[in-house]
Order: C-alpha cells, then structure tokens, then sequence
C-alpha cells in the first residue's frame, strides 16, 4: 500500500511533464507500437483510414526512431504549430499479423500541437481519480481491519487494482512505470480468486489446506515473469502484445469464476450471513466490473478498447466493487 501510495504522488508530476512537450496526435505502446486510444480529433484518429495498431512508428523526417525514450527527446526539441512526417509500418516476420486494412507502410504529415485539457481529463485525471477512489477503500479496509485476512487480501487487491487503472496513462506516454504496471495488470484478477476463496468464508478445501490459496496466484505470477522477458523483445517489437493478451484473459477468467463463486454464497449458502454478504460483493460486481469484463474479454482477442468503451463512463464505476467488499468486511467484522 505505501509503494502504491508513492506511486500515487508521483503520477500527476509525470503525467503533467509530459504534456508540455508538443503532442504529435497519437500515443504509443512499448516499442513504438501505435495504441488506439485517443480523442476522436486527435491527428492520428482523424487519418483516413485511422493511425491504428498494429502500426509502428519507424522514422521522423526520413530518421529512424528506435526507442520510445528516443521519440520522447525528440519532442523536447520541437515547438508546438511545426510540421513533420512520420514513417510507420506493419508487422513482417511478427507473432502479430498485419491489418490488411491498413497500409503496409505510410509516412503522414502532421502538425504538433498543445495537448488539450479535455484530453488530459479523460486520459489521465478520470483513470487518476477512479485509483486514489479504489486506494483509498483498500487503505480504510485494512486500517480498521489489520489483523484480518481478508482485508490484507483485500488490501493487496485493492493496491494492484489501482496500480492498474492509475498507471494506463503511462503505460502510453513515459512509460517509467510500465515493468510495475505489468506486475499489477497480472497479479488483480488472481488477487482477487484469492479473496473470493477466503472471503465472506474460505472454501472447505482450505480448511484442511489454507497453503493452497497460493495456487490461484500461481497463473498471475506466470503471465508477469513472461510479460517482463517479452516487454522489449530482441526479435520482434510487438512480442508484447501476447503477453498482454494473456494477462487480459486470465483477468476475464479469473473475475467470472469470482462472480460465480459470489453467485453461489449469495444464494445457495446454508449459513444466513454468508448469503447476505455474499448478495453485497455479487452485487457491487455486477455493477463495477460488467463494463470493464467486457473490455477484457475483447482486449484479450482485439488488444485496442472497442469504440463504444467511453472511459468517462465505465471507469468510475469501477469502485463501487472494492467499495462493496470493503464495506462488508468492515460491516460484518470477518474473522
């Protein structure tokens, strides 16, 4: 929680320096992978057909670009209303097909511009806010309930949780806390099988083996050790996006098995307060994690958000599920 916390602070500082430099109209992944998110006026979203992934950056002004770091210095000598062309390309030889959509390569004029406010409200401040929300809830849980093991569960979830939605600006901007942020994306849904075994009451199989809670985070650790060893293949730059992928799915996985478990405290638990407790988290779910499941399970497949995911309107809902399994633990006052 103090590592998150840290991180906390120190994100509106980064997010803030990079806006000053000159915004050329699209965001990109790791490796100079172009990624779909943006404001419909942005340069890159208003290209016919769009600047999408899985293009890449490859040169500016007839110079290659290799690194994400590279294009960022770049941008610190530039001025904002100054014109340049920019060369991308699609995957060749890549675990990543290609769009036929799109060109195999292309070089684009663009104009630099100022990021504007709105931008920066939906891109980072509303993913910002929605963190500090799913923090602050884990932070109360555990200080009321230290002792008690679902809320240091809970705790943990709630910190990978926020390190997820908090670090998606940076995830395509500086990238500074990218290796953490793919700690975190791997580690929430396996975090969170893990309170949903323990919690509102463990499983029988854990009362004869509590050490076999391990196991459920067993797949995130997986997905993050591999995410780590492909973030900057040596071969093939868009590598990544398989570990993403997995990361996703294992999220999607790992929530509907959540939520079926919650279904059948909530209403086929012999015990009275384990169906009520049960009713509480199975209904925050619904209500906080519908929106962003689907995200996930398309992510897994597609990668890029899908057009009708409106952040503005998906993302804050997103608390009311730490929100309600902190209030049940603080509420009924579990172990």
């Amino acid at each position: 929680m103090l590592l998150t916390g840290a991180l906390y602070l120190w994100f509106p500082f980064v997010a803030l320096g990079w806006s000053e430099l000159p915004f050329p109209g699209f965001v990109l992944d790791p490796n100079l992978v172009v990624n779909d998110s943006g404001e419909a006026y942005w340069a890159g979203r208003q290209m016919q057909p769009m600047l999408s992934y899985p293009e890449r950056l490859m040169a500016v002004d007839g110079v290659p670009i290799h690194t994400n770091e590279a294009f960022r210095a770049w941008l610190g000598k530039t001025a904002v209303n100054e014109k340049h062309h920019f060369t991308f390309a699609q995957p060749q030889n890549s675990r990543i097909a290609p769009d036929p959509a799109l060109p195999s390569e292309r070089t684009v004029e663009i104009t630099l511009v100022k990021i504007d406010r709105e931008s920066m409200w939906r891109q980072f401040w509303l993913l910002y806010l929605t963190g500090i929300g799913v923090l602050t809830v884990g932070s109360w849980t555990f200080l009321v309930r230290p002792r008690s093991r679902p809320a240091q569960l809970f705790a943990a979830f709630a910190a990978a949780a926020a390190v997820t939605v908090g670090g998606l600006f940076d995830l395509i901007t500086t990238q500074q806390f990218i290796r953490l942020w793919l700690v975190a994306v791997s580690l929430t849904g396996t975090l969170n099988m893990m309170l949903a075994l323990q919690f509102p009451h463990p499983i029988a199989l854990l009362g004869w083996r509590p050490r076999l809670r391990w196991l459920a985070l067993l797949p995130g650790v997986l997905v993050a050790a591999w995410g780590q060893l492909w973030l900057h293949h040596p071969t093939d730059p868009w590598a990544y996006v398989s570990t993403w992928r997995a990361a996703y799915l294992l999220n999607a996985v790992v929530i509907i098995g959540s939520l079926l478990i919650m279904a059948y405290r909530g209403f086929r638990s012999p015990a009275p307060i384990v169906r009520q407790q049960g009713r509480i988290i199975l209904l925050g779910a619904v209500l906080g994690f519908g929106p962003v499941l689907i995200f996930l399970m398309v992510a897994a497949v597609a990668i890029s958000p899908p057009d009708w995911f409106d952040p503005t309107f998906f993302i804050p809902p997103f608390v009311i599920y730490p929100l309600s399994i902190g209030y049940t633990i603080v509420r009924f006052g579990l172990l």
